[in-house]
């Protein structure tokens, strides 16, 4: 009888253990901001509109704007981060910029899209396109 709960006690210890080893992985979490730089744009009407969304895709059922910022640059040079904070998987960051078509020579605005401190993607003046996003299920 000794045996029987001895082996009964060592069988529940395991069965308990195999539950907490099948806790699913925690969502990723990606720290996002965005720098934003820029030479000679007195004058120009430049700006930068930076927007983000939770589960844009609504896989989590749990979609709804994210921390944004709108900023039109009236100072010749711009350096400037803009940290958006935690982001998990299926968010969106997209940023806009705005500069005129005709720009004197060595005007530049670009933004850097940045995750955990590594850029993952620019647009702006040098790439003569003045959109770029990241999707974080796909980082």
């Amino acid at each position: 009888m000794k045996y029987l709960s001895t082996l009964l006690f060592a069988l529940a210890t395991l069965v308990s253990c195999s539950k907490d080893s099948k806790k699913e992985d925690p969502e990723p979490k990606y720290h996002i901001t965005v720098h934003v730089t820029g030479q000679n744009l007195a004058g120009l009407n430049t700006s930068a509109r930076i927007t983000s969304t939770y589960d844009f895709a609504g896989v989590n059922n749990q979609t709804g704007p994210g921390p944004g910022y709108t900023e039109a640059y009236s100072t010749a040079t711009v350096d400037k981060t803009y940290d958006l904070g935690e982001f998990g998987a299926y968010d969106l960051v997209e940023v806009q910029l705005t500069y005129p078509a005709t720009r004197p020579t060595g005007t530049v605005l670009k933004a850097d899209i940045l995750v955990d401190g590594v850029v993952k993607k620019s647009c702006g003046t040098a790439t003569s396109n003045n959109y770029a996003a990241i999707e974080t299920d796909n980082l």
